[in-house]
């Protein structure tokens, strides 16, 4: 079993790489977006979403069994990394869930990223907020 601050100095460590590695990912991203859309686009968008919910889930996953070491004398039988184990099977049947969705609105997309027109003139310039629900929305007098 290692001690508790080499986990800790590992998850940090996982926490700053994926961190680092989704700006990476965003610089190249925008490097990219000027390009033409392929007929692969979504797709690639779509097993990219699926890494990120893996390693999210990967994430999660690690940090149970923190708590899990941390509270080991309170957990004799061993159920806490089960239970830890058990979530991370479902969270992964999640991402795959996830990628099946994306990968179905891609084929309606016809394979083409979600790249929607956007003009300025089919909006209101007003900054009247009129939501019923939710009436004090609009007014920013008491923040």
């Amino acid at each position: 079993m290692q001690p508790k601050d080499v986990t800790k100095e590992r998850s940090i460590s996982v926490r700053c790489l994926v961190s680092g590695a989704m700006g990476m990912a965003i610089l190249i991203g925008s490097a990219v977006a000027s390009t033409v859309a392929r007929a692969g686009d979504c797709a690639e968008v779509a097993q990219s979403q699926l890494k990120a919910c893996r390693s999210n889930d990967l994430d999660d996953y690690w940090v149970a069994i923190a708590r899990c070491d941390n509270d080991a004398a309170e957990d004799p039988q061993g159920l806490c990394p089960r239970a830890a184990s058990q979530a991370l099977t479902g969270a992964r049947e999640d991402c795959g869930a996830q990628l099946d969705a994306r990968l179905k609105i891609c084929n309606q997309l016809g394979g083409r990223k979600y790249d929607p027109v956007i003009d300025p003139a089919n909006f209101s310039t007003s900054t009247n907020i009129n939501n019923p629900i939710s009436p004090e929305a609009g007014n920013n007098a008491g923040v």
